[in-house]
């Protein structure tokens, strides 16, 4: 195996092996631009988590009859898709040909989906065609077909609602809300407003913001406000509902990934000698791309960090909020973090965590100023 090693002026030696592209944690240098492939290997994993390769099977009610000719051959059909989706998924895991096996994960899901209306879920419809607008996205490009498309979830879910005189009455939300869950929180607010209002607000305020985040995801200077608003329309929803209808909140948030604007020039973290000791030996466990470099140098009096990747530069708390964004180790542990929250704890413990997360993670993010000690040399 060859290995090559270099030394920085500093001391930090890096290492890195042929092997290392192959590592299903690595994301760089593939015809994929890294946050898209990062986004294709969690949505993979979130399948696979969720039972999906039980899902294929022989055709049973297709909405195209001539899947129905497949019956003939039982157990054909099944362990065609299943084998696919093994071997494209594990390919794309260790990023060989990703756009490929993007592809043939995408039209394994929608396939399967079209064989049997038993199984056909919305949630995994999108991640069908997120696999293969991410096949066919020019890692050169902004990826526009999965801006459009995630645009059209969001104006499709507010569209089939305004046709629906029930969501309009606020009937829809009271029957789900009151009767089948017995949420209390609706209940608590339904009985002190007057009758019928929560319904309608929720009901109303719903339309209203997957309107608003359906346009806003057409124009690129508007997609950070897009995004806050789906962070937060999403978070407010399962705090008070305690539903992740499927995994579709999982698959918004791990879609969210293709909108960051990942730089295609190593990241050089600029700090004082003696500061982020702690913080600094945390971060590069998440830099799993190899991707940021460190050096010791003077920046201005006041500044605890500094940035500077792609002809831009930030310092501080954006810098440190950039860093975060752009280690791909943060959202595989984050994902690891929430699967596992969810498997040791029950509710409502488990609500409770993971809202404390959701909501601790939103306020960290928030483009807000801290004070200029927030890092003191010793940290």
């Amino acid at each position: 195996m060859k290995r090559t090693v270099t030394r920085s002026k500093h001391g930090i030696f890096k290492m890195k092996t042929k092997m290392t592209k192959y590592l299903p944690w690595y994301s760089a240098e593939t015809a994929m631009q890294p946050n898209v492939l990062l986004m294709c290997k969690l949505l993979f994993a979130l399948l696979l988590l969720n039972g999906f390769y039980g899902y294929l099977g022989d055709p049973y009610l297709p909405f195209f009859d001539f899947l129905d000719y497949f019956r003939q051959f039982p157990g054909v059909f099944e362990y065609c898709l299943r084998a696919i989706f093994i071997l494209s998924g594990g390919l794309l895991l260790l990023n060989i040909r990703t756009k490929t096996m993007a592809l043939l994960l995408g039209a394994i899901i929608l396939v399967a989906l079209l064989a049997s209306k038993s199984i056909f879920r919305n949630h995994l419809f999108i991640c069908g065609c997120a696999f293969l607008l991410a096949g066919l996205t020019d890692k050169n490009k902004m990826p526009w077909l999965l801006y459009i498309q995630l645009s059209l979830v969001y104006l499709g879910a507010a569209t089939n609602k305004i046709l629906q005189v029930d969501w309009w009455s606020g009937q829809y939300m009271h029957n789900w809300m009151a009767v089948t869950i017995e949420n209390d929180f609706y209940l608590f607010f339904a009985n002190a407003l007057p009758e019928g209002l929560t319904a309608k607000l929720i009901s109303w305020g719903s339309m209203l913001a997957e309107i608003v985040i359906g346009i806003l995801l057409l124009f690129r200077r508007k997609q950070a406000l897009a995004l806050w608003l789906i962070l937060l329309f999403h978070t407010f929803l399962f705090t008070i509902t305690k539903e992740r209808f499927g995994h579709f909140l999982d698959d918004i948030l791990i879609y969210l990934l293709v909108f960051l604007n990942w730089p295609s020039t190593p990241i050089q973290s600029v700090y004082h000698a003696g500061r982020l000791k702690f913080a600094r030996k945390l971060i590069q466990l998440l830099n799993w791309n190899r991707q940021i470099e460190w050096k010791i140098a003077d920046i201005n009096k006041g500044d605890w960090l500094k940035l500077e990747f792609s002809n831009k530069s930030e310092t501080n708390e954006v810098a440190l909020r950039s860093i975060l964004l752009y280690s791909p180790g943060l959202y595989i542990v984050l994902f690891i973090l929430d699967l596992g929250i969810r498997f040791v704890f029950d509710q409502p413990i488990q609500h409770i965590i993971l809202c404390s997360l959701f909501w601790g993670g939103i306020l960290f993010f928030l483009p807000f100023k801290w004070r200029k000690n927030t890092f003191s040399d010793d940290s």
